[in-house]
C-alpha cells in the first residue's frame, strides 16, 4: 500500500503561481507566406484571453512572453506554427564557429536543471531559409549533444526516435534561438483531412490548413458561436470544431448540409455544432449570438 502525499495549501499555491508564470517561448512558423503565420499566432493569443506580451518579430518566428500552458495550445490550433520552445537562450551567428555556439550555450545554460532526471534527449537544428548556411545542421546538433551529454555526466542518453527532452537550435536571420521543444506539430495531420479524403467530398473546397488559419484569424474563442453561412462539406466547421469552437453551419443545398454532417461526425463526433439549411441572405440567428462568420463564398456558375 502507498502513502499518500499530503499537498499542504501553501504547496498548491506555490504550484498555482509557477502553472501562472510567464515564460519566454519561440514559436518556429511556416515560411510560405510573410505575415499570415504570425498574425495567426497573434489571433490566437487575443482569442485565449489569458495574459501574453510579444517580445519580436523575426523572420518565420515570434518571441511571446506567456505560460508554457497558453504557448502549447497556441501551437496546437496554429495551422502555420511548425513547432514552439520555451526559450532559453539566444545571440548572435554572424561569423560564429560550431565551437563558439556550444561553448556560449553550455556556459550560459544549467542543462542539468532543464533536464531533471529526464532520462533521454535529442537536439534538432532547423534554419529559416538559408540562414547561417555556413553553420551545418548535423555537425552542430554533435556538438550540441556531446557537451549537453558531458554537462550531465553521462547520465542521460541520445534517443532519436522518442526523446523525453528535444533541444531545438533555431537559426533566423544573423541570430540564433535556442530552447525545450514543447510542441511539435506532427506531419500529415492536416493532409489526412484533405477534402478528397472526406467521407463526403465536393471539388472545389478550401484546404484544411487555410480553412484552419481563416478560424483562428477571427480570434474567436469557445464563448461564442462562429457560423459558416456557405459551409458546403463542413471544411471550415470540422477546423473550428476541432479546436473546440461552437460552429453553425449553414447551406441552401440539403445535399451539402447532409455531407457536412457526415464529415463532422466523422472528423469531430463530441463536438459542438448546430447544422441548418437556409438562406444566407436570411439568417435566422441573432447577431449577439455570433462572435465571427468564416466563410468561403459560392462563386463562378452557381453565383
Amino acid at each position: 500500500m502507498g502513502v499518500a502525499e499530503h499537498i499542504t495549501p501553501e504547496a498548491e499555491e506555490k504550484e498555482s503561481k509557477k502553472t501562472k508564470e510567464l515564460f519566454y517561448h519561440f514559436f518556429h512558423l511556416a515560411a510560405n507566406h510573410p505575415t499570415l503565420p504570425a498574425i495567426e499566432i497573434k489571433s490566437i493569443l487575443k482569442s485565449e484571453q489569458e495574459p501574453f506580451h510579444i517580445e519580436e518579430e523575426l523572420p518565420s518566428c515570434i518571441i511571446v512572453k506567456c505560460t508554457p500552458a497558453v504557448a502549447k495550445r497556441v501551437a496546437e490550433r496554429a495551422a502555420y506554427c511548425r513547432r514552439v520552445m520555451r526559450l532559453l537562450f539566444r545571440g548572435t551567428a554572424k561569423d560564429k564557429s560550431y565551437d563558439a555556439i556550444v561553448k556560449e550555450l553550455t556556459s550560459s545554460i544549467d542543462f542539468l536543471r532543464v533536464v531533471h532526471k529526464q532520462p533521454s534527449f535529442l537536439v534538432r537544428v532547423y534554419r529559416i531559409v538559408n540562414a547561417s548556411k555556413h553553420l551545418l545542421s548535423p555537425p552542430l546538433e554533435a556538438a550540441i549533444g556531446k557537451s549537453i551529454f558531458t554537462a550531465l555526466k553521462g547520465k542521460i542518453h541520445v534517443d532519436v526516435k522518442e526523446p523525453a527532452v528535444t533541444f531545438v537550435l533555431l537559426f533566423t536571420k544573423e541570430r540564433y534561438l535556442f530552447g525545450v521543444e514543447e510542441f511539435a506539430q506532427v506531419k500529415g495531420v492536416f493532409a489526412a483531412r484533405r477534402p478528397d479524403l472526406r467521407p463526403f467530398f465536393k471539388p472545389g473546397t478550401l484546404e484544411p490548413r487555410f480553412a484552419r488559419l481563416m478560424v483562428n484569424l477571427t480570434q474567436a474563442s469557445s464563448t461564442g458561436y462562429v457560423l459558416d453561412p456557405f459551409c458546403g462539406p463542413g471544411g471550415i466547421l470540422i477546423e473550428g470544431a476541432m479546436m473546440g469552437l461552437r460552429m453553425i453551419g449553414m447551406d441552401i443545398d440539403p445535399k451539402m448540409v447532409a455531407g457536412a454532417a457526415k464529415n463532422l461526425q466523422h472528423f469531430a463526433p463530441t463536438s459542438d455544432y448546430s447544422l441548418l439549411v437556409g438562406d444566407a441572405r436570411k439568417i435566422p440567428l441573432h447577431n449577439q449570438r455570433l462572435h465571427a462568420i468564416v466563410t468561403d463564398p459560392p462563386y463562378g456558375r452557381s453565383t
